[in-house]
Formats: C-alpha cells, structure tokens, sequence
C-alpha cells in the first residue's frame, strides 16, 4: 500500500522542518510527500508540483491530489510536527473504520484538543481517506473555497455520501509555534468571509436548518478535549441540533465565569 502525504507549503524554512520530521516518524510504510510550492523543492520521496501563483490551501491540496499516485490520502500542513508512530496508528484507525463502513475518513489530532463540528457534525481538521472514498465522495478539498472550510466541506460531503468521519485521538501532531517567524498566508485573513458564504450556500439548507449563522462560532464550534469526551459517541459526533450550540456554548461561558472569579478572589 502506498501513502500520498499532501503538503503544500509557502515557506521553505517551515517545509524543511516539516520534511525532517516526516523522515523521523514514517517508517518503513511506502511513502511519496506531494509538496505543492512555487519554490522547487527535492529530496527523498518528494514529488514536487509547481505552484506559481499560490490560490489558497483548498487549491494547493485540490492540487496535490491531482498528482498523487497512493491508495491513502494524508493531509499535512507545513507547521505541523508529527508524533512518533502516528502514521502506524492512523492507518491501523483507517482500516479499523473502513471495515464498519467502506466510506471512512479519520483525521490527525491537534496537540492542542479539540474536534471540529458543523451543525453539530464531526468534521475533520486533517482528513486521512482512501482513495476510493474520495472517488465516492467527489474529490479532496474542493476549489470552490480558497482557504477555509475544504475540510468541513469534505466532512460533510461524507456524510451525506453515508459514510463515518471519525477522530483518532492517539495519532497526534503538534503546532510549530511560528509566532513573530512566519506570517499567515494572505488567503487566510481575506478570504474568510467569502469561504463562509459559499459553505452556507451549500450546507446550510441540508444540515443548519434552524441554525443560527450570522457569527461562525453559531455553527462551527471546536469542540474541547474535556467536553469531547462527554459528546463522544460511537466514535464520532453527530447532533445535528440547534441545542448543542447553545450548550456548547453555556458551558464554555460559564468556564470563563467561574475562571474570572478565581482571578478576582485570589
């Protein structure tokens, strides 16, 4: 079985510690890392694709699954640093899931603990699927956005397609902290509204009817690792109701609340 590892980059510093880290972790699995970048890049299992105008990360990925040749997609970013063994036990989580439903995506968990949802549904924020699920499911990240919301999209998309998105918690992956080194793409702060609109346009008549939308925080919410464990269920979530927002949300105000009168009485 052979693994694509998509990993468009803007910045060769940050892709090189990225590489080095890939080199460090993956084994002996049978491995080509697809970086997309309008600077050439080389080295060991790199299949580097020419990007000279860089359109936003939806692109880049939608782009490096053109060009990928393996059975699984995995999707990386250039300031992520993968734990030892992570890509043993995604895969081991990808077969595990695909036998309970052919059409399964796993993802990647942040360090830093949290799951995505829209409306309510688990997305995943680094998707990890075969290639026949993509087939299924109409491709990767979709060209319609430009640097937000490929991943819900792709979420959803399997979904309604029937199949399962589920986490795997122990496949970790921490944030290279690029504070004050590396700035944030442009697409990244100008695109947002646009990308939001376009989801909306599509989603919200299947999965937000009733649903507040006038802020991003109304539908999408990260969900945190010491609340996940109570929404968990079946490996997954799925409340597709308004009320999960509000209680969501109840609870992380009453947090900052009883945080904030911490403060005051210490």
């Amino acid at each position: 079985m052979k693994i694509s590892i998509s990993l468009p980059s803007l910045y060769p510093a940050l892709l090189n510690g990225a590489l080095e880290r890939i080199y460090k972790t993956i084994g002996a699995f049978d491995v080509e890392i697809v970086v997309v970048s309008p600077f050439e890049v080389s080295g060991p299992d790199v299949k580097w694709v020419r990007e000279d105008r860089p359109q936003g990360n939806c692109a880049a990925h939608a782009l490096a699954y053109e060009n990928a040749t393996g059975d699984v997609l995995v999707t990386l970013t250039d300031d992520l640093l993968p734990q030892d063994g992570w890509l043993e036990v995604i895969l081991a989580r990808l077969a595990e899931g695909e036998r309970r439903n052919p059409l399964f995506v796993t993802s990647l968990h942040y360090s830093i603990g949290a799951l995505g949802t829209a409306f309510g549904i688990y997305y995943q924020f680094l998707p990890v699927l075969s290639r026949h699920t993509l087939r299924m499911i109409g491709g990767y990240f979709a060209r319609d956005y430009i640097a937000h919301f490929g991943d819900v999209d792709l979420g959803l998309r399997t979904w309604q397609a029937g199949g399962r998105c589920e986490p795997c918690l122990d496949a970790v992956v921490t944030f290279l902290d690029r504070r004050g080194v590396m700035p944030e793409s442009s697409h990244k702060s100008s695109a947002l509204k646009h990308d939001a609109a376009t989801f909306l346009a599509k989603w919200k008549p299947i999965y937000g009817v009733n649903w507040p939308t006038a802020h991003l925080q109304d539908y999408n919410i990260n969900v945190l690792d010491h609340v996940a464990k109570h929404v968990l269920h079946d490996g997954t979530i799925y409340l597709n109701d308004p009320l999960f927002a509000q209680i969501i949300h109840k609870h992380y105000r009453d947090l900052r609340a009883n945080y904030e009168m911490t403060q005051r009485e210490q």
